[in-house]
C-alpha cells in the first residue's frame, strides 16, 4: 500500500509503502492424512511458511494428535521441516494431527489433518476345528485386514511363508499328519497373532491298567488325586485353556503330546475330586488297552460317582466291551 502526505495546497511532499499483514502462516505437513493406507506408526514433517510479510513466531508452533472430535490441547512443541517425534502405539481410522503457528503481529493459523489409520492390534484366532487329518480355523482382524496365513511347526512367529489372503476375516483348511502344528496369521501391516498351538493326534488317553491299587493316581495325574478320591468324571471336546504348566492340570495322553489333557478341581472344597478330561475340538479316544479306566473310582465314599459328557468319550478302538471299564 502507497502512503501519500500533502500540504494544504494539494501539493505532495512525502511518500512511503506501508504494509498490512492479517493474514496467519500457512501450515503443510507432508503426509496428510493415510487415506486408505494403514501403518502401526507415522513420522510427519510440519511446514510452516509466513508469507504475509511478518516472520513466524516460533513459540507459538505447537501440535498434537486427537481421535474423533476430543478437542486439541496443542502442548507440544514443534520445529518447522524437523520431523515429528514418531506416534504409534494406537489404534483406530480416526486419528488427526493438529498444529497451531503464529506470526509476530499475533495472526494465527489452526491446521487439522486428513484422517490417519493406525493397526497395532494383532488378528485372532478362533473357531479351530481338528480332525485326524485337517485343521480348520478363522482369523480375523478389523483394522488392516488379514495379509496371509501359514501353519508350522514353530513356535517363533514367522516373518516370512504366508500365504497370501485378503479379508477382515478369512477361514481355511489344511490337511496334516500327526504332530504339533502352530498357526500363524499376519494383517496388512504385519502384526501376527499371538501362538496358536495345535496338536494333531489320535486324542488317545494313556494306558491305566497299572492304575489297580485305590491309592493310584487317576489317568497319571498328581499324587493327591488318588482314585478313591474322585467324586466326577466329565469328558470334553476342549481344554478350557487349561495347560500342563498349571498344578491342577497334567499330560493324559497315550502319545505323551498334550493332545489330551486331564485337570482336577474341588469347587465345593470337601477333598473330593471333580476331574475333566478334554481334547480340543475332539473326542477323547480311550486306549484299545481300557481296564480298569474307572476302577476304584470314588471307592472311599457311600455315594455314587457321576459321569458327565460320556458322549464325548470314543470307545470305538477298544478291544473289549463296556465291561473293560472297571
Amino acid at each position: 500500500m502507497w502512503h501519500v502526505v500533502t500540504d494544504r495546497t494539494s501539493s505532495p511532499t512525502a511518500h512511503g509503502t506501508c504494509k498490512i499483514d492479517v493474514s496467519g502462516p500457512k501450515i503443510t505437513i507432508d503426509m496428510d492424512g493415510s487415506g486408505d493406507n494403514w501403518a502401526k506408526s507415522y513420522t510427519p514433517t510440519i511446514t510452516v511458511t509466513e508469507e504475509g510479510g511478518s516472520s513466524v513466531d516460533d513459540n507459538s508452533l505447537k501440535y498434537d494428535w486427537i481421535q474423533g472430535t476430543v478437542s486439541p490441547t496443542y502442548t507440544t512443541k514443534y520445529q518447522s521441516d524437523v520431523r515429528l517425534s514418531t506416534k504409534s502405539g494406537v489404534n483406530g481410522d480416526n486419528w488427526y494431527l493438529v498444529a497451531t503457528a503464529s506470526d509476530l503481529l499475533g495472526n494465527t493459523t489452526y491446521f487439522k489433518s486428513k484422517a490417519f489409520k493406525f493397526d497395532n492390534t494383532k488378528p485372532v484366532i478362533s473357531d479351530v476345528i481338528t480332525t485326524d487329518n485337517s485343521i480348520t480355523f478363522t482369523a480375523t482382524d478389523n483394522e488392516s485386514g488379514i495379509a496371509g496365513w501359514l501353519i508350522n511347526q514353530s513356535d517363533t512367529p514367522p516373518t516370512e511363508g504366508f500365504t497370501e489372503a485378503s479379508g477382515k476375516s478369512i477361514t481355511k483348511t489344511e490337511s496334516l499328519s500327526s504332530g504339533t502344528y502352530y498357526i500363524w496369521v499376519k494383517d496388512g501391516v504385519g502384526n501376527v497373532n499371538e501362538m496358536y498351538k495345535v496338536v494333531m493326534s489320535d486324542y488317545m488317553l494313556r494306558v491305566t491298567q497299572y492304575e489297580n491299587f485305590s491309592s493310584s493316581s487317576f489317568l497319571g495325574g498328581p499324587s493327591s488325586v488318588q482314585r478313591s478320591a474322585v467324586e466326577s468324571v466329565e469328558f470334553l471336546q476342549t481344554t478350557m485353556g487349561h495347560d500342563v504348566s498349571e498344578d491342577n492340570c497334567w499330560d493324559a495322553s497315550a502319545a505323551g503330546d498334550e493332545s489330551v489333557l486331564a485337570w482336577y478341581e474341588d469347587s465345593d472344597g470337601d477333598n473330593w475330586y471333580e476331574v475333566k478330561v478334554g481334547a480340543a475340538g475332539h473326542k477323547v479316544v480311550a486306549n484299545s488297552n481300557s481296564n480298569q479306566l474307572f476302577q476304584y473310582i470314588g471307592s472311599n465314599g457311600d455315594d455314587a460317582v457321576i459321569f458327565y459328557g460320556l458322549d464325548n468319550l470314543d470307545t470305538s478302538r477298544c478291544c473289549f466291551r463296556p465291561s473293560f471299564l472297571l
